[in-house]
């Protein structure tokens, strides 16, 4: 199998601190990989480790089938990437940051640049200075710089923060575009589930430094299919039954009086005839598809690392 990215047992220790453990990664060609972490330093981190930014403390780093060391800018040449918050030139404007960028790279026909602002629009604002941006605006010129040049392996950190529907959907739309037509790999990390879901090959689940699992999206969704919601008026007296009656304990309580519940074995009529007998008002029951979600909240229940990551809690 031909991985185009791939560590072993790559750590990192910044002040005493282990920020990543005997990280194994493996990421095949022509993929897109979703790295996902409560603790976003972590993947950040990584990202730095992968792209040369930072040394490892131990373990090493694979790209392209050859151990990154001193000529490692032979291989990061291919690599386009956008990690933490992008840093432009402020007072230059976002077409000029671009072309130093391509410049810098030995590449000089700026018709690469208007080809990567045609595919993610920057509204007319490529002529003004970087400074009058606003937070969205220069996520999207971050994502473009980092595709400008085709690159054959694709690293982005939360391209999603700052952006409205509208462009999210245009940035899921650009991922693939690039994936499909330049053939490049892509490695992502954001907080926003269900947007990798949508075009995610594989999942990574990073907890505690530690690379935990690696799983492709084909069997999440075969294996983590569905979740039911249950509009009720007592979540804790429910959450109490659904333990002591019906020995269900993978469930989620979210807010305003709604129970997710994870366990595909008890059927959903079952639960409301349960609840009702017991005085509870059952509002209303929603099927749910969010198999990432779910994945997520199997993989890590009991750790805690994953409570809060989209502000429910966990039972």
């Amino acid at each position: 199998m031909s991985y185009i990215v791939k560590t072993n047992n790559l750590g990192k220790v910044i002040k005493k601190k282990s920020i990543l453990t005997e990280v194994n990664l493996h990421v095949i060609q022509g993929e897109i990989y979703s790295l996902i972490s409560q603790n976003k330093a972590g993947i950040t981190s990584l990202f730095k480790l992968l792209t040369g930014l930072w040394k490892p403390t131990s373990g090493e780093v694979e790209l392209f089938g050859e151990r990154i060391n001193r000529n490692a800018y032979l291989f990061l040449q291919k690599v386009g990437s956008m990690i933490d918050t992008p840093i432009f030139y402020e007072n230059k404007t976002g077409f000029e940051n671009l072309k130093m960028h391509c410049e810098y790279r030995g590449v000089y026909d700026q018709q690469h640049i208007a080809e990567a602002i045609e595919l993610f629009d920057l509204k007319g604002m490529e002529d003004k200075p970087v400074h009058t941006y606003p937070f969205g605006l220069k996520q999207k010129l971050g994502i473009i710089r980092a595709i400008t040049l085709k690159p054959e392996l694709l690293i982005i950190d939360e391209p999603m923060n700052g952006l409205d529907p509208l462009e999210k959907r245009t940035l899921r739309n650009l991922i693939k575009y690039v994936n499909d037509y330049y053939n490049a790999t892509v490695i992502i990390s954001s907080h926003h589930l269900e947007e990798l879901e949508q075009i995610t090959d594989k999942v990574g689940v990073i907890q505690n430094g530690r690379l935990m699992k690696e799983e492709t999206m084909d069997h999440i969704r075969t294996t983590f299919s569905k979740s039911i919601d249950f509009s009720i008026s007592d979540c804790k007296k429910t959450a109490y039954l659904l333990e002591e009656q019906l020995q269900i304990l993978h469930y989620q309580v979210l807010a305003s009086g709604i129970i997710r519940i994870f366990d595909p074995s008890v059927p959903s009529h079952k639960i409301v005839n349960m609840l009702v007998k017991n005085n509870i008002q059952v509002h209303e029951v929603i099927q749910n598809q969010h198999s990432l979600e779910n994945y997520i909240f199997n993989l890590s229940k009991g750790s805690g690392e994953f409570a809060s990551m989209d502000g429910n809690r966990h039972q």
